[in-house]
C-alpha cells in the first residue's frame, strides 16, 4: 500500500512538475484541408507522395489530409449537414445536382480564370458546371470501350457485323467460351440507348426518356446483337471472369477494369465501340468525370481551392496517376506528355469519350433514374419480348420520383 500510495504521489508530483513548465503534450493541430475519397490505396499513396514532394513546396503553410471513406455519398450526406464533413471530397460529376440543391458544396467561379478553364479538355469542364455555376475541378475521365484479347482475334472489329462475326467464331458455350463478356447494368448499356438517339434523363429539358423510342431501338439492338453470345448470369464480376480466364475475345469495361486485364495476363487491347452501320453511327457511352468539390464545411476555402488547383493541374502526379493506374487525363498539358500520348491504351479511351461520350446528367432527377432503369433492364434481359412494357412502367416510375422530390 505504501509503495502504491508513493507512486502516486510521484505520478502527481510529475505531471504538475510538466504543466508548470509548458510541458504539457499539445494535441497535434487539424489540417488545413481534409479530402474525403474512394481512391484505391496505391493511388492515395501516390497522391500522397506527390503533395509531399511538390505541394508542401508551393504551399508550405496549407496541411493536407486524404481519408478515405468507404460508403462515401452515404458518409457525406450524414456528415456534411452535421458540420462533421470534409472540406473537399472526391467522385464523378453526377452528383453536382444533388449536392449543389441541398446546400453541401459551394460554386467556385470566384476562383476561375479564362488561363485555368483553359487548362482542362472541354467536355471535362463542361461537366463542372450546372444551373450557371462552376462547382468543382476535373482531373480524371472514364467511359466504356472494347477490350480484345489479341491471342483469340487478330485485330479490333470496326464495326458491329464485325463483331458479331468474331463472337459467332468464338461461342462455344459448351466449353465455356462466350463469344463476349459485357456486364449488363445501366451504365454500360448507355451507349446503345444514346446511340439511338434515345437518353434516360436530360438536363436541358428536365425529361427522362428510357421509352423513348430510340431507347427502345438501342435496348433491342443490343439484346439482339450480344445476348446470344455471352453467358447467362449478366452480373459484372461473372462477366469480367470470362474474359480474365481468357475464354471470351471481347469484354465491354472502363479504365478500372485495366488492373485485373494485366493481373490475369491477358495480351489486351483497347478499341473504341465499333460502329452501328444500319444507322451511320456510334454507340455514344455515358461519360463521367472525377472531380473535387468544396464542402459548405470549408475552414478556409482559399487554401482548398489552391489544393484542388494543384491536384489537377500538377502535371507530373497526373501523368504518373495515368501511366501507372490508367486514369484518363482531362489536362490538355498531360495528354502530350510523354507515356501518355504514345500509350494505346490511354488514348483510346480518351478518344471515346471526346469523340463519342456521353457527359452523364448532374440534375439531382439522376439519381432517381438510375434504379427504375436497372430494374427494368434486368428484367428485359430475362424476358426480352417485355422490353416496351417495362420501359413505359420505368418512365412513369421514374417521373413521379420526380414529382414527389422536395
Amino acid at each position: 500500500m505504501k509503495r502504491a500510495l508513493l507512486i502516486f504521489l510521484v505520478v502527481v508530483l510529475l505531471s504538475g512538475t510538466l504543466f508548470v513548465f509548458g510541458c504539457k503534450p499539445k494535441k497535434a493541430e487539424a489540417p488545413d484541408v481534409v479530402v474525403w475519397h474512394s481512391l484505391t490505396p496505391a493511388v492515395e499513396e501516390l497522391s500522397k507522395a506527390h503533395i509531399e514532394k511538390t505541394f508542401k513546396k508551393l504551399y508550405p503553410d496549407i496541411t493536407v489530409k486524404m481519408e478515405h471513406i468507404s460508403d462515401l455519398r452515404t458518409r457525406l450526406l450524414a456528415a456534411i449537414p452535421a458540420k462533421m464533413g470534409p472540406d473537399i471530397f472526391i467522385w464523378a460529376h453526377d452528383w453536382t445536382g444533388e449536392f449543389s440543391k441541398a446546400g453541401y458544396i459551394l460554386p467556385i467561379d470566384e476562383f476561375m480564370t479564362p488561363e485555368l478553364k483553359a487548362k482542362y479538355v472541354d467536355f471535362a469542364y463542361e461537366a463542372c458546371a450546372y444551373n450557371g455555376k462552376t462547382w468543382a475541378l476535373p482531373f480524371a475521365g472514364e467511359t466504356v470501350a472494347l477490350f480484345y484479347n489479341k491471342t483469340l482475334v487478330k485485330e479490333a472489329p470496326k464495326t458491329v457485323p464485325e463483331l458479331v462475326t468474331y463472337m459467332k467464331a468464338n461461342h462455344k458455350p459448351g466449353e465455356g467460351k462466350y463469344g463476349i463478356a459485357y456486364p449488363i447494368d445501366p451504365y454500360f448499356v448507355s451507349a446503345w440507348v444514346h446511340g439511338f438517339g434515345g437518353w434516360y434523363f436530360r438536363d436541358s429539358d428536365k425529361t427522362a426518356g428510357v421509352n423513348t423510342e430510340g431507347a427502345i431501338k438501342g435496348l433491342k439492338y443490343l439484346s439482339d446483337n450480344f445476348k446470344p453470345y455471352m453467358g447467362p448470369d449478366p452480373a459484372g464480376d461473372i462477366q469480367r471472369g470470362v474474359f480474365h480466364a481468357g475464354m471470351a475475345p471481347f469484354l465491354i469495361d472502363g479504365p478500372w477494369g485495366i488492373p485485373a486485364v494485366e493481373k490475369a495476363g491477358i495480351n489486351y487491347g483497347v478499341a473504341i465501340l465499333p460502329k452501328i452501320p444500319e444507322i451511320d453511327a456510334y454507340p455514344k457511352p455515358f461519360t463521367g468525370i472525377q472531380v473535387m468539390w468544396i464542402t459548405n464545411n470549408v475552414k478556409n476555402k482559399e487554401k482548398a481551392f489552391k489544393f484542388m488547383e494543384w491536384f489537377t493541374t500538377d502535371l507530373p502526379h497526373i501523368t504518373e496517376r495515368a501511366t501507372k493506374f490508367r486514369y484518363i487525363p482531362v489536362l490538355k498539358e498531360s495528354l502530350e506528355a510523354e507515356g501518355v500520348k504514345d500509350n494505346p491504351i490511354i488514348m483510346t479511351f480518351a478518344q471515346q469519350m471526346r469523340d463519342y461520350g456521353v457527359l452523364m446528367p448532374r440534375g439531382p432527377e439522376m439519381m432517381l433514374t438510375w434504379g427504375p432503369f436497372g430494374d427494368a433492364l434486368l428484367s428485359f434481359w430475362l424476358e426480352p419480348a417485355k422490353l416496351e412494357a417495362l420501359f413505359d412502367a420505368a418512365q412513369k416510375d421514374i417521373e413521379e420520383r420526380i414529382k414527389k422530390a422536395p
